[in-house]
């Protein structure tokens, strides 16, 4: 019903808020001669009928005006708009607060009692000052209402609506209709906090039941004798007591044999099961009786298999955690950058440059000091940082300060742990990679800072970036790319430490830099 009534509001919406119709409503002229006027509310009536024609139902359309307007889809109609102002109901819609009226039954004192049943949509056209300037009313032939719950009737039972003042809305029996049949406090008291009850008729105990939503001003109303209900379960209790009986004697016959249907297959499965537990993983779960002792074989069978591959996956794991560990210790001193550097060192001693040679020493022995000294893998951001700047400040000597280094450490985050030489590769890769076209201004930004439970390090550098096919590829596990290995050795190396607890992310542009994220959970000394 409350889709009923959505559907009747968006008919009067149609027609209310029709721009041409509010002006024709509202405004000082005293209309006489009204032909023009009319054949615009027929078209615009079609034009609606044409617009709404899956709609089930029809309707029926009224307009009274102030200012001389009148009209009706039912031309016979017409000589009653007059009468309307007359009834009480039009003094409650007048007063009544809410601008979407509903009136159960529209009835008046010249309604004949061969005339059908409407229940309608009433709203007012308001000046700018709010005075009333004419009504339009939707109606809906009663019948249609009854169709949609006649066929939930019983032949016994009756099924109606009522308003929340308690006048019957649709009926069974239509001179019913309009009737103020039920007294809506004592209606609710007889109910209470449920929504049945049983009644007497005519001391005849009837099942009375009630419903309605929120959003409805209307009540379903429902009553069927109790005897219509109980009789079914008289004959269900009847039937049951027999089939008790029936099955009491079954039961007992077939008790021996089912025990032993069942018993037997589970004690083969708890065997079975029992020597997979002692390390035979290889054994063989029988399949028979029921088929709930087959799926329960089927299920051991699977969990003996899970824990095959179980174990076959941290054997895996173990084998490319010592692989990536062979490749971070490989990755400790770098034979080219060894090379590189001493070979700075000795064109800075032949020129001269002996205290700029001194301190790409001091650089790099204690670079050196931190790789060989250090066994363990987790070290402080304070540890790494300082190693971080021996070894950016090489790269700067040897590139004749072509990049510009910039360390942005909270102070909150130099005691947290971290992997060691997590960062170099990630530096090293912006250099050789994101600056292989010679820019001479190139700045790397090292950036490490508290985010709630996680620390997140950063390098940002404006190189030339990637297209995004290399970043995907740098992203996609077991890629064939082999370039950026020290970025994928990272990766590797977080997914062995931190499990899933971790996010390693790269953002590139092409011509614009490339950063890379890190968010590692603290760690404190």
């Amino acid at each position: 019903m409350d889709k009923m009534k959505g559907e009747i509001t968006t008919i009067s919406d149609m027609f209310f808020y029709d721009d041409t119709l509010q002006s024709m409503a509202v405004n000082n002229i005293v209309y006489k001669d009204t032909k023009k006027e009319m054949e615009y509310l027929k078209n615009l009536d079609h034009k609606i009928r044409k617009t709404l024609a899956h709609y089930s139902f029809d309707y029926e359309m009224q307009l009274l005006t102030t200012n001389g307007l009148r009209y009706s889809t039912d031309a016979k109609k017409l000589k009653d708009l007059e009468l309307y102002t007359n009834e009480l109901w039009y003094y409650k819609a007048v007063n009544s607060p809410d601008p979407l009226y509903w009136l159960s039954s529209l009835r008046t004192r010249y309604s004949t009692r061969e005339d059908p049943n409407y229940f309608s949509l009433l709203r007012f056209f308001r000046t700018e000052s709010s005075e009333i300037a004419g009504m339009i009313m939707i109606n809906i032939p009663e019948r249609f209402l009854y169709d949609t719950y006649q066929n939930l009737t019983s032949d016994n039972g009756n099924v109606y609506v009522v308003d929340t003042e308690g006048q019957i809305i649709s009926h069974t029996t239509e001179s019913m209709i309009g009737h103020y049949f039920y007294k809506m406090p004592v209606f609710y008291e007889l109910f209470g906090d449920s929504n049945s009850a049983t009644i007497q008729k005519s001391g005849v105990p009837y099942l009375f039941s009630k419903y309605s939503t929120d959003d409805s001003s209307w009540i379903v109303v429902e009553e069927i004798p109790m005897s219509s209900i109980l009789h079914p379960l008289y004959r269900i209790e009847r039937s049951i007591i027999l089939i008790a009986l029936l099955v009491c004697v079954i039961s007992i016959l077939a008790a021996a044999w089912v025990s032993y249907a069942i018993s037997r297959p589970l004690t083969e499965v708890y065997t079975a099961m029992d020597e997979a537990q002692g390390g035979n993983f290889n054994v063989v779960f029988p399949r028979k009786g029921f088929a709930e002792t087959q799926w329960i074989a089927d299920a051991c069978e699977n969990f003996v298999v899970r824990i095959v591959s179980l174990l076959n996956d941290i054997k895996k794991k173990e084998h490319t955690k010592r692989v990536t560990e062979l490749h971070f210790l490989q990755m400790q001193i770098n034979p080219h950058f060894m090379h590189n550097t001493l070979f700075s060192i000795k064109c800075m001693v032949d020129m001269g440059r002996s205290e700029e040679a001194c301190r790409m020493i001091d650089a790099l022995n204690s670079m050196l000091k931190n790789i060989l000294n250090c066994k363990q893998q987790l070290v402080s951001v304070q540890e790494e940082v300082d190693t971080l700047k021996q070894y950016t400040y090489i790269l700067q000597q040897r590139y004749t300060n072509s990049f510009t280094f910039k360390f942005l450490i909270d102070d909150e985050c130099k005691d947290q742990l971290i992997l060691r030489f997590i960062l170099q590769p990630i530096i090293e890769n912006a250099v050789f990679h994101g600056f292989s076209n010679n820019r001479k201004d190139g700045v790397i930004v090292i950036r490490i800072k508290s985010k709630g439970q996680y620390l997140l390090l950063k390098v940002t550098d404006n190189g030339k970036g990637m297209p995004k096919e290399q970043v995907d590829s740098l992203t996609t596990p077991d890629t064939k790319d082999h370039r950026h290995i020290g970025l994928k050795n990272i990766a590797s190396r977080l997914e062995l430490h931190y499990q899933s607890d971790y996010k390693f992310e790269i953002s590139s542009r092409e011509g614009k830099g490339t950063t890379i994220s890190i968010t590692l959970p603290k760690y404190t000394i």
